[in-house]
């Protein structure tokens, strides 16, 4: 786990005890992409007051991954367009279990487990034609 940094201040006298800033690192889960997308480069599509579209675009016509980025969400999603999805961490994942018709338990070698769903641009899950492991 990642522990804050605090920076204190360096002004002289009654301000130097105070906290000039607070960095606090993050603890990546997972890494969630498309097989078929290997460029890094992203474009905002959507903008809103509370958030915004990213859009990652393939070598192919109309193939992309669009993430959607709000402030508060609580689940990380994709909308894929002709990609196959593909979900990594840098330590490895141990399991992947199917649970469930669009549903897969991911267990990573760190023993963090989550819970990946899969539906179609219409809210059904997805048949079995997709799968993780």
């Amino acid at each position: 786990k990642t522990q804050p940094n605090f920076i204190m201040g360096t002004l002289p006298s009654r301000w130097a005890s105070r906290m000039q800033a607070y960095i606090a690192g993050h603890l990546e889960e997972f890494r969630i992409g498309a097989k078929e997308i290997k460029q890094r480069k992203f474009r905002i599509v959507e903008e809103g007051l509370f958030g915004c579209h990213v859009q990652l675009d393939g070598p192919a016509a109309g193939q992309s991954v669009r993430f959607p980025v709000f402030s508060g969400m609580v689940y990380t999603s994709a909308q894929y367009s002709d990609a196959t999805p593909v979900i990594t961490h840098p330590n490895g994942i141990k399991t992947i279990e199917r649970v469930a018709p669009g549903t897969w338990q991911f267990t990573l070698f760190l023993g963090t487990s989550f819970r990946v769903y899969a539906m179609d641009f219409e809210g059904n899950v997805v048949g079995p034609d997709l799968d993780f492991s």
